[in-house]
C-alpha cells in the first residue's frame, strides 16, 4: 500500500466505514501498521485505545474463524 493512502485508510477505519477483515488486511501491511499505532497515539485518549485494540483483536478472531469454517 503507498504510503499517501495511509492517512485516508487510517480516517476511514476510525470512522467505522471499514469491516472487520479489511481492517485486518490493512494493518498487516507493516507500514500502514506503524502509521495506525502512532496516530492513534496521537489522536486517542486511553480508553479509545482500549477500544480500537479490542476492535483489531475482535477482527483478527473474526478472520480466523471464517477462514476455519
Amino acid at each position: 500500500m503507498k504510503e499517501k493512502f495511509h492517512e485516508i485508510i487510517y480516517d476511514c477505519i476510525a470512522s467505522g466505514q471499514v469491516s472487520s477483515n479489511r481492517i485486518a488486511l490493512y494493518l498487516k501491511d507493516k507500514k500502514f501498521y506503524k502509521y495506525w499505532k502512532k496516530r492513534k497515539e496521537e489522536v486517542y485518549g486511553q480508553e479509545e485505545q482500549k477500544e480500537l485494540n479490542a476492535s483489531y483483536k475482535q477482527s483478527l478472531a473474526n478472520k480466523k474463524e471464517r477462514e476455519n469454517k
